[in-house]
């Protein structure tokens, strides 16, 4: 699928707008407008697609956040970079809660998010389970968090 953009005064504009353009002539001392085309394979944009519903668990896997809140209640297992919560019965589904005070920089959250949820994925699961990351979760590698989730876990 290739897909052409007009760069018109560094501006990327549409289809429908370049026929609304006049190409104008550059000898004139006008600015000139002209065709750029950006091509991206069908198998890369499959791929980035597919690994994009690999990083989260699907919809009905979530912890919704109405229950959210009773599920705080249960066990709760502790080690050095992590601590998980087992929730009573009755609540289903799995969390991640990585505040702000763990990792200032979104991208550096998602990171360790993508991390544990591709370390739990890996994983025999229990039915329900809040996953909550200290600050020493930064040091540490997706090795050394998947050994630590399986050792809370069994």
């Amino acid at each position: 699928m290739c897909i052409t953009y007009i760069v018109w005064q560094n501006r990327h504009i549409s289809r429908k707008r370049r026929k609304e353009l006049p190409l104008t002539d550059s000898s004139r001392g006008q600015r000139q407008v002209r065709g750029v085309k950006s091509c991206r394979s069908a198998a890369a944009s499959g791929a980035s697609a597919l690994r994009r519903n690999i990083l989260v668990f699907p919809r009905r896997q979530r912890l919704s956040r109405a229950v959210f809140p009773s599920g705080l209640k249960g066990k709760r297992l502790i080690s050095k970079n992590l601590s998980v919560l087992l929730p009573q019965e009755g609540v289903q589904g799995y969390a991640v809660v990585l505040p702000k005070k763990v990792a200032r920089l979104a991208v550096t959250r998602h990171r360790i998010k993508r991390h544990i949820l591709a370390a739990l994925r890996t994983l025999s699961l229990p039915p329900s389970l809040i996953v909550f990351p200290k600050i020493s979760v930064h040091s540490v590698s997706y090795e050394d968090i998947r050994t630590e989730l399986k050792n809370l876990l069994s």
